[in-house]
């Protein structure tokens, strides 16, 4: 593709013959990035972990093969999420500004209790949260994920789901993590280790 080498690759995975994840995906050695450009998991195994397997496979194997970054586009119900916890972070400053656009568009769905800012955990949540509105830096999207890490805005509130998850609902940016980053790989490790812990994911080869 241009003056750049990409090597396109798609990979089919399955278990006893039956079709498990197709997916597809960009190398290229001059910027030694990888674009997850598709995934798509069997409707009969969207709860087992697959995409999470895939994820942490990837973190493990790209930097051995020479790569030091992944892009992909996040999104979906909760793929803003998913990523954000992932250690990815948006690209740039204007898919931050997406991000932020989301956040405040959430947010204004949330108990009128909660933005009035009257009851101190509400506050405290209420300062935390511009702060991070007011931000320009992409990697802030990791302060989202610590909001309410221990519930209270969830049970005072009575929100149907925890607060970062609600925040980020339905948002669509443009996400990269750098492999070659420790605060990043710490951060994607930390997730995945929690999910290996419980069971949900295989621990990679080169973990």
């Amino acid at each position: 593709v241009g003056r750049k080498r990409i090597v396109v690759a798609a990979i089919v995975g399955t278990r006893e013959d039956k079709p498990l994840f197709y997916a597809r995906r960009q190398f290229c050695r001059e910027t030694v990035r990888v674009e997850h450009t598709y995934l798509v998991v069997n409707p009969s195994f969207r709860q087992a972990g697959i995409g999470m397997q895939i994820t942490a496979n990837a973190l493990a194997v790209y930097p051995q093969m020479g790569f030091k970054e992944i892009q992909l586009d996040a999104g979906l119900t909760d793929g803003g999420l998913v990523w954000a916890r992932l250690g990815y972070v948006p690209v740039d400053r204007r898919q931050w500004e997406r991000v932020k656009r989301a956040v405040r568009r959430n947010f204004r769905h949330f108990p009128d209790k909660v933005k009035s800012s009257v009851e101190p955990v509400f506050s405290d949540f209420c300062i935390a949260l511009r702060y991070i509105l007011n931000s320009d830096e992409p990697s802030d999207i990791r302060l989202i994920l610590r909001l309410d890490l221990e519930g209270k805005v969830k049970i005072a509130a009575g929100l149907s789901e925890e607060a970062s998850k609600l925040l980020l609902k339905n948002s669509r940016w443009r996400g990269s993590i750098r492999m070659d980053q420790t605060d990043s790989m710490h951060f994607a490790q930390e997730y995945i280790n929690e999910r290996i812990d419980r069971g949900l994911v295989r621990r990679p080869e080169w973990w």
